[in-house]
């Protein structure tokens, strides 16, 4: 059901009840009526019926749940007639609400009122008898009758008064609302005659309105008779005459030689008859048209006169003007009127010193009534409450801040005085200046104050900007005096907590006094000009609980300094709270007594202790915070292991130096923190492993500029030739090109990716973090690694300017730094020897890139000039990949004639590294002829003559096999063994190449390598064609870098090697039928190899080219070549590939 409530601001003209206030809508549990579709919806009243609470349409019969309303018969009769209703008639659709809102609001507000009831009731003072013990119980009379139980009874009493009274009119409401479809009709009417007697009401008085307008339209009855008169003679003889004789005009003449002369008998009086007693502010004065004005700045301006010439005849008042501000610019006429009359007596009777008397205590009057006009004006506006005026004898009071200390003594209030200062003197003398001015008198806190520099401009009368300067000074006396207590606490006399004091003595408002507590988080300390209490800013509970507390005791009591500093420590707990709740961070329970922490902490005066723990660090490492007014510390606590159960006893308690400075919250400085401990726990750790192995270290007190500067962590300097120890010369080689210690120093932490704000509560899946650390170690001769400049490796870094390696290393906190330190250490020692090797090479070795995983370089013919070699040289590109301890991979660029050897060239270089340069070099010419004979075999090889195979054994040893079929008997084979080694006589090493024996040839099986001639054979080949024929061409002649030896050949390391296996080839291509073309220049690249397991490597068909002699180029400076390649290595190997695939780069 609904019921229709109509606002009292819809009825203006009519009789209110009782029961229609504080109603905005009606209806029972929100039910309001739908709106319909019909086109007199506003005419229309749509019933409901109250049953239990639910609405239920009126065309239902009654129930047995007591439903009410009218027949279905009537109802349908009743919609008929609100149908009829006429248009002036309008139903009231607005401002409704539902009548179970309002029952649900007034249950909230009764249940509201009655919580406060019972804290008003729960606050009031007990009787004394029983606060002192003295109550006796066992009295008969039950009743208490004592003013106080009095006095919770009358309060208790008119509560439930009021309370009735709403509940009364909810229920007059709640039965209307049965009879709903009534009141809705009831209310329309009364609305329509309010409506209409308001517009009654203003008819009326617009009716008024013209009859007084018309009052002025009125025109008074006109004179006939005397306008016919008039008219008809030309005068009326009946009116009368007075006869003035007017004065003759006076000459312009006349009147300036007056006002002359009125001008020079002023001048003469004044300046020697008056002159003596002439009041002091009298003697500004200015003389023109007949007057002397005399101007008191700031009060008045009078014109005075004379009548006649006689010096002792009195002046005449004429004019006067207030000055100053605010001044009335127009005084009335009866005012003047007065001091006219006045001024023309004192003038008579006392002279120029009464005058300036009497004008001067006016003037001082209408001030002070200004100054209490203005006062009064700012009680009853801004300063309501706040400032009381109190009238005196020609002086007034106004007491500000008067609601301050409502429960305080009166010796906490504070008023200002205003009056006049009457004087004896006359104020005619040279001394005095006036007989009497304005004073103004300061008390604060109930003590008059003596010496201030209040400023009172009385010429300029500004009451509230007076008000302001004495609040800004008692405003600047209290925070200065809480400034000064505060700068006696150890916390800010030593600059560890700002406190700054901002003064403006223009506007109050803005004085305010700034406490840091911590990082840039501070408090705002404000007092509040109009009121008095004390402003805190940020705005939170517990700003707000100690602003409270602040407002409760005097302004300048001793207490206030240490509720400020309990309130702080309050607030950095809560942010611990807030801030870490879901860090890494967290707010941990005490682990040891507080009687234990006092002994370790010492510290005499009142401190708060907060215990901090992070997921990442052991579970036994804690952090604590100390907050005090003597300053804020941050503790590590470690707690020892092997405890009973039970008991914790402290391992490590130390001070961390991060406390210079004003305690921090930020997550940088928890980082930082963090970062701290890791590295105090890493350099724990490593000194302990250092000792174990017995390398000898020492620490350094070194400043780091990747910590904070209050973060000092020492530096480790280690002995270099203790770390490496000696392996294959290593450490000897290490004392040449680097000093002997390489400092260690800590870099702090890094935080895994995914993980690095981690909120998972779970402990268990943070890993331990990882602590970065930088070696640095500088070489001897920075001349040597010109070669390399800035990034070797990711974290390796050269500085050619310092000649500093620089490594940076990452580990978990808690594991051994040597573990990583002394591997990364060998890897840039091989890279150095590499270098080196690189920079002895010469021309024909041209670095790429070099880094501890991957270096790239070229190498070519500008360092061997062979007899063969191209007029344009080449070069062929390297790549080793160092990542592998034990083997180095070798990748080279297309065409190098050394893809044939590539596995032995890994073998070679994870043997002797520094050397690989050379040797690519040495055996580059061998090589490129190989490559040439391969090409030169290819139609043979197509015709079936013959073909050649190469089989390695070792990178420098090789047996070349030609293999010659004929035509006419193709199972006839003659077989041509050539063995081609270094071998060293009398300090040289030269390229030697002889016949083997067939017994002793290298067959095709893959065990034939390990079978092969491993020395200097003994029996010589076997006396046939072939061996006369390479007697008479080859092993008997000379040439350009080798010579014949009767049964071999010797060839140069640098130049002789390749015409000599240019020769041999072409002998014995002449023996195989016609001889086909000769190419001078080496192969194309476009020639394709295969990598043979067995390590024989084939040739393949290829486009024939025409080979030509080339001339051998004089030889190069080289090193020895004995320091480079030895014939002995690799004797017994195999030539089964034990590196990586042969990768061809384009």
């Amino acid at each position: 059901m609904s019921v229709a409530i109509k606002k009292e601001g819809a009825l203006p003209n009519g009789l209110h009840t009782n029961h229609e206030r504080d109603f905005r809508a009606n209806g029972l549990n929100g039910s309001v009526p739908k709106p319909d579709a019909h086109p007199n919806q506003e005419k229309e009243m749509a019933e409901f019926h109250l049953t239990n609470g639910a609405e239920v349409h009126s065309n239902h019969k009654n129930d047995n749940n007591g439903s009410i309303g009218p027949e279905p018969q009537r109802s349908s009769s009743l919609a008929h007639r609100m149908d009829e209703l006429p248009e002036e008639i309008q139903h009231i659709t607005e401002d409704i609400m539902p009548l179970g809102l309002l029952l649900t609001r007034l249950a909230q507000a009764t249940h509201n009122e009655t919580e406060r009831m019972i804290g008003i009731l729960a606050a009031k003072s007990l009787p004394d008898a029983i606060v002192n013990g003295n109550s006796d119980y066992r009295s008969t009379n039950n009743e208490d009758a004592s003013p106080e139980s009095l006095d919770k009874k009358r309060i208790l009493l008119d509560f439930l008064q009021q309370q009735h009274t709403k509940w009364v009119k909810a229920l007059v409401l709640t039965e209307w609302s049965k009879r709903s479809a009534h009141i809705g009709r009831l209310i329309d009417i009364r609305s329509y005659l309010a409506t209409q007697l308001d517009q009654f009401t203003a008819n009326l008085g617009e009716l008024i309105n013209v009859k007084r307008d018309l009052h002025w339209a009125r025109l008074p009855a006109p004179d006939l008779k005397t306008a016919l008169q008039v008219l008809e003679e030309g005068e009326a003889s009946f009116l009368p005459e007075f006869g003035y004789i007017e004065p003759p005009p006076m000459p312009l003449e006349e009147i300036a030689r007056t006002i002359d002369q009125l001008n020079t008998i002023l001048s003469v009086r004044l300046t020697t008859e008056e002159f003596g007693t002439m009041p002091v502010p009298f003697r500004d004065y200015t003389i023109r048209s007949g007057r002397v004005t005399f101007r008191v700045d700031g009060e008045f301006e009078v014109d005075l006169t004379v009548a006649d010439e006689d010096f002792d005849s009195q002046f005449w008042f004429i004019d006067f003007r207030l000055l100053g501000t605010p001044a009335i610019t127009e005084i009335p006429e009866y005012i003047r009127n007065y001091v006219e009359q006045s001024m023309n007596g004192i003038l008579k009777s006392e002279g120029l010193v009464g005058c300036y008397r009497h004008l001067h205590e006016m003037v001082l009057t209408l001030k002070i009534a200004e100054i209490r006009r203005q006062a009064v004006e700012l009680s009853r506006g801004r300063w309501a409450d706040s400032l009381k005026v109190e009238r005196l004898n020609r002086a007034m009071s106004f007491q500000y801040w008067a609601n301050r200390y409502p429960t305080l003594a009166k010796e906490t209030q504070s008023w200002v005085i205003i009056g006049v200062r009457s004087c004896n003197g006359s104020g005619g003398t040279e001394e005095g200046d006036s007989p009497s001015s304005i004073f103004l008198r300061w008390f604060r806190d109930g003590k008059e104050v003596k010496d201030f520099d209040i400023p009172l401009d009385v010429n300029n009368i500004r009451v509230e900007s007076l008000l302001k300067s004495v609040v800004a000074r008692h405003i600047e006396y209290v925070l200065m005096t809480l400034q000064g207590k505060l700068l006696s606490k150890p916390r800010f006399s030593s600059r560890h907590s700002h406190l700054d004091l901002a003064i403006c003595r223009d506007e109050p408002d803005k004085t305010r006094l700034k406490i840091q507590l911590f990082d840039d988080k501070s408090m705002v300390i404000c007092i509040d000009p109009i009121s008095g209490i004390f402003t805190m800013t940020p705005m939170t509970p517990l700003v707000m609980e100690g602003q409270k507390k602040l407002n409760s005791m005097p302004s300048v009591s001793d207490d206030v300094p240490m509720a400020l500093e309990k309130l702080r420590c309050l607030v950095i707990t809560q942010e611990l709270h807030h801030r870490y709740r879901t860090s890494l961070w967290n707010v941990a329970r005490p682990p040891i007594r507080a009687d234990e922490l006092k002994v370790l902490v010492q510290i005499r005066e009142a401190y708060h202790a907060v215990w901090l723990r992070n997921r990442r660090l052991p579970d036994d490492c804690y952090v604590l915070l100390t907050l005090s007014p003597s300053g804020d510390r941050w503790w590590m606590l470690q707690l020892s292991s092997g405890n009973p159960r039970g008991t914790n006893h402290v391992g490590l308690f130390t001070q961390v130096p991060m406390s210079s400075q004003q305690v921090s919250l930020s997550e940088e400085f928890m980082d930082h923190l963090l970062a701290f401990l890791s590295g105090l726990i890493t350099q724990i750790c490593d000194i302990k492993d250092l000792k174990s192995r017995r390398v000898r270290h020492v620490m350094r007190a070194m400043q780091n500029p990747r910590l904070p500067p209050q973060v000092k962590l020492p530096t480790l300097a280690i002995c270099l030739t203790d770390l490496l120890r000696p392996r294959n010369g290593a450490s000897q080689s290490m004392r040449l090109w680097a000093h002997n210690f390489v400092t260690v120093g800590f870099h702090g932490i890094q935080h895994p990716p995914d993980l690095q704000r981690s909120v998972d509560p779970e402990p268990a899946r943070h890993p331990l973090l990882n602590y970065v650390v930088e070696a640095r170690l500088t070489v001897t001769d920075k001349s040597k690694f010109s070669q390399l400049k800035g990034r070797v490796d990711r974290d390796v870094v050269y500085s050619p300017r310092t000649g500093q390696f620089a490594l940076r290393l990452r580990a978990e906190v808690g594991k051994h730094l040597l573990g990583i330190l002394v591997p990364r250490l060998r890897a840039l020692e091989r890279l150095v020897d590499f270098v080196d090797a690189i920079r002895r090479g010469g021309q024909g070795i041209t670095p790429q890139s070099m880094s501890l995983r991957t270096i790239s370089f070229s190498y070519g013919d500008g360092g061997v000039q062979g007899a063969s070699a191209s007029p344009v040289p080449k070069s062929w590109q390297v790549r080793l990949d160092l990542t592998r301890d034990e083997n180095i991979d070798i990748v080279l660029g297309k065409g190098s004639p050394h893809l044939r050897v590539v596995d032995c060239l890994s073998t070679f270089a994870s043997a002797r590294f520094d050397q690989l340069p050379q040797a690519l070099l040495v055996t580059l010419p061998l090589y490129r002829a190989l490559d040439r004979i391969e090409s030169a075999w290819t139609d043979i090889v197509a015709n079936q003559q013959g073909h050649v195979a190469i089989f390695v054994k070792t990178l420098e040893w090789l047996t070349l096999r030609y293999t010659m079929t004929s035509s006419h008997s193709p199972a006839s084979e003659r077989v041509l063994q050539l063995d081609i080694k270094p071998q060293s006589r009398k300090g040289s090493t030269l390229w030697h190449v002889r016949r083997l024996d067939p017994e002793r040839a290298v067959t095709t099986s893959p065990n034939s390598a390990a079978t092969a001639t491993t020395a200097n054979h003994g029996s010589e080949p076997p006396d046939d064609y072939l061996n006369k024929v390479l007697a008479q061409k080859v092993w008997n002649t000379s040439g350009t870098g080798w010579a014949g030896l009767g049964t071999g050949a010797a060839a140069s390391l640098e130049q002789g090697i390749e015409p000599l296996l240019d020769l041999i080839d072409q002998t014995v291509r002449s023996l195989v039928g016609p001889p086909p073309s000769f190419m001078a220049a080496p192969p194309s690249s476009s020639a394709h190899q295969k990598h043979n397991p067995h390590g024989v490597v084939g040739s393949l068909p290829a486009p024939t080219a025409k080979p030509a002699q080339s001339a051998a180029a004089p030889p190069q400076q080289r090193p020895p070549p004995q320091q480079i390649i030895s014939p002995n290595h690799g004797r017994a190997g195999s030539a089964k590939g034990t590196g990586p695939a042969v990768v061809v780069i384009d």
